[in-house]
């Protein structure tokens, strides 16, 4: 939703239903998974990504504008950092099992934040 048709007084409202949402979001993302250690995975995999986009936060998690800020260059930004293989050597920084597992993980989270409304 663009916050800047709102009127100024509602603006901080909608932010903070933006970030609830996102924080539900999240969490019902993390929670999908059966299995406690694949839930830690896939967070180590979002702090991962969102600490390379500049995230300072000491547990990864985005904040609202961090994660609307996000569009496909950085995700592609991203997947040419980490996995594609080096000109010189012919080898990536990571396994290609782990940024084909990276790379769905953030699908997976930007398609349940879309569902959500949140971006």
């Amino acid at each position: 939703m663009d916050t800047s048709l709102l009127p100024v007084a509602a603006q901080p409202l909608e932010r903070l239903r933006a970030s609830v949402a996102l924080d539900e979001s999240r969490a019902r993302f993390l929670s999908r998974s059966r299995s406690r250690a694949t839930e830690r995975t896939y967070a180590a995999d979002l702090r991962h990504f969102f600490r390379s986009l500049g995230n300072q936060d000491p547990q990864g998690i985005p904040t609202i504008d961090e994660v609307r800020a996000v569009t496909w260059r950085e995700v592609t930004a991203y997947r040419d950092r980490y996995y594609l293989p080096d000109a010189r050597t012919g080898r990536t920084l990571l396994a290609p099992e782990t940024g084909a597992r990276r790379l769905s993980v953030i699908a997976s989270f930007f398609d349940e934040l879309g569902r959500a409304g949140v971006v």
